[in-house]
């Protein structure tokens, strides 16, 4: 695409200016087509200065989520990016492309119409400033019972990255909330589409939603979810930048999938630690104490006859009522 070609140019030398003849026989397209083009961009939050001289020059990057900039800074990996500014749901949106297109998916949306989290409950997906996405892989498992560590390493993943641009420790709720000022700033909900006959995983899709910013006062959800930066977004994030180095960190962790790197910082960040909790197990009401995370992801809980259980099942549900004060 043209405005790629352009793109990539203007990033790669920042210092350089390019005419629009040199840049049209770069592309192979007309000086007018490049005029459109650069005009485009500059529709899209691109700041390109201009002179009849010396051409154009990159002066300032879109800071909201924008294709040609995010497939520049991910084209290192085999991605296909699909952006929507509305959509029903990305993860639902991954698993239809994912019938006829075998290739890694990565779906980003600024609003949901039916974002559901975990056993099908609804996740509020159209705050002010909330980032929705879904990455589509072929999962790297030797056999099914491995899946479940997509969920963590996701959430480890997400938690890595964000930490560096908050000021106080961000928490993993087991086994797929994040939790900032004792508040729930994301979700993660990761699915596989399974091969029934040779029960086989042909794919797996993760799917995270990041409160970036906005106002819950007048949401059902108020009393437990909150933001990652208050009402409004700091002028230095770029959700770019910020979204691609997530997706970098997820795909290591994807790649040494069976290292359990992850683990570390899923243990770091763990929400509840030594806590008293009360949870629901294939709709059996039960408490007990978080004392940890095994070596194979399991969560570890102390009863009250002092034994340990270990729970990696995913028709368990802690309320976020009590991690929320």
């Amino acid at each position: 695409m043209l405005e790629d070609v352009i793109i990539t140019q203007l990033l790669q030398t920042p210092e350089q200016k390019w005419t629009g003849p040199k840049l049209a026989a770069l592309a192979g397209v007309s000086r007018n087509a490049i005029w459109k083009a650069i005009e485009n961009l500059r529709q899209k939050g691109y700041t390109i200065d201009s002179s009849p001289q010396s051409g154009y020059r990159l002066t300032q990057l879109p800071t909201q989520i924008e294709a040609h900039y995010l497939k520049y800074l991910l084209n290192d990996l085999p991605l296909t990016v699909h952006t929507y500014p509305s959509i029903d749901s990305t993860n639902n949106e991954a698993k239809r492309l994912a019938t006829d297109q075998t290739h890694d998916l990565l779906l980003i949306a600024s609003q949901q119409t039916a974002g559901r989290g975990r056993l099908g409950r609804d996740f509020q997906s159209d705050l002010t400033h909330g980032l929705y996405v879904s990455l589509k892989l072929t999962p790297n498992i030797s056999d099914m019972t491995q899946l479940p560590f997509y969920t963590l390493l996701t959430a480890a993943a997400v938690t890595e990255t964000l930490q560096p641009y908050l000021e106080d420790k961000l928490s993993i709720k087991w086994i797929n909330d994040l939790f900032y000022h004792q508040r729930k700033v994301a979700g993660i909900l990761c699915e596989s589409i399974v091969n029934m006959e040779a029960q086989t995983a042909d794919a797996v899709v993760l799917g995270c939603g990041l409160n970036l910013a906005g106002d819950f006062s007048h949401s059902t959800h108020q009393e437990v979810a909150g933001t990652l930066f208050g009402e409004t977004l700091p002028d230095s994030l770029n959700q770019n930048q910020l979204l691609a180095q997530i997706i970098h960190k997820i795909y290591d962790y994807h790649h040494h999938l069976l290292d359990k790197g992850y683990l570390e910082t899923y243990r770091h960040h763990l929400l509840g630690l030594n806590q008293t909790v009360h949870y629901q197990i294939n709709q059996h009401q039960d408490q007990g104490t978080i004392r940890g995370i095994s070596n194979d992801g399991e969560l570890l809980i102390e009863k009250r006859n002092g034994t340990i259980e270990k729970i990696f099942n995913e028709r368990i549900h802690f309320g976020s009522e009590q991690f929320a004060k």
